[in-house]
């Protein structure tokens, strides 16, 4: 079976150009107003024509005007042409919104670096920055000063509760070196003191 490979013209073809020349009653207007020239625009005019299989002007040397079958056509022709203007606007001004949940402002959220699961596109907000082990005076003069990592074993340490429930470990760097502690933890410590709390990482 023979292919054909030639676009089939659609009903819309040359519409256009037939509403400019019937609101200008010129050819030369319409091709002014569209950027193309004069005979383009009769051309076509005249391809229009044929595939409907009727006139729709009437041409002299002096004037153009709408044939009596241009009239209805022009009469459903410009409200249709019009509607599919302004669905094609709609349809970009959609096309350029922020779509889906974004929009609604649920897929947005603001993490530490070491949270960010690995599917998600993170955009840094800070440069690096570390974090320390502190504690009030009166803690540590009540529960001593820890000087090692290991020392924090004996002290009451606040640790971060993720989404799904599970106490985050303490991370410390020791010379380029990471070290994780699941360490002794309180939710909040309710004394005269404040605990101990923090992170070297």
């Amino acid at each position: 079976m023979k292919q054909n490979f030639t676009v089939r013209q659609g009903a819309l073809d040359g519409v256009e150009v037939f509403l400019s020349v019937a609101q200008h009653r010129s050819f030369r207007k319409a091709a002014a107003e569209l950027g193309v020239t004069p005979s383009a625009i009769s051309q076509t005019v005249r391809v229009l024509e044929a595939r409907i299989g009727a006139a729709l002007f009437i041409r002299n040397s002096r004037s153009v005007s709408l044939s009596e079958a241009g009239e209805p056509f022009l009469a459903r022709a410009k409200p249709a042409f019009e509607e599919l203007v302004a669905a094609s606007e709609v349809a970009r001004g959609l096309g350029q919104r922020p779509a889906g949940l974004l929009r609604q402002g649920f897929d947005a959220a603001v993490r530490q670096g070491h949270l960010v699961a690995p599917d998600m596109v993170a955009v840094p907000m800070t440069p690096p920055f570390r974090l320390i082990v502190v504690g009030s005076p009166a803690y540590f003069a009540e529960r001593g000063q820890p000087r090692h990592p290991n020392d924090l074993r004996q002290h009451a340490c606040l640790r971060w509760r993720r989404s799904n429930g599970a106490l985050a470990l303490w991370s410390f760097n020791d010379n380029d070196q990471t070290i994780e502690m699941a360490l002794s933890s309180i939710s909040l410590y309710r004394s005269r003191t404040a605990s101990a709390a923090g992170r070297d990482s």
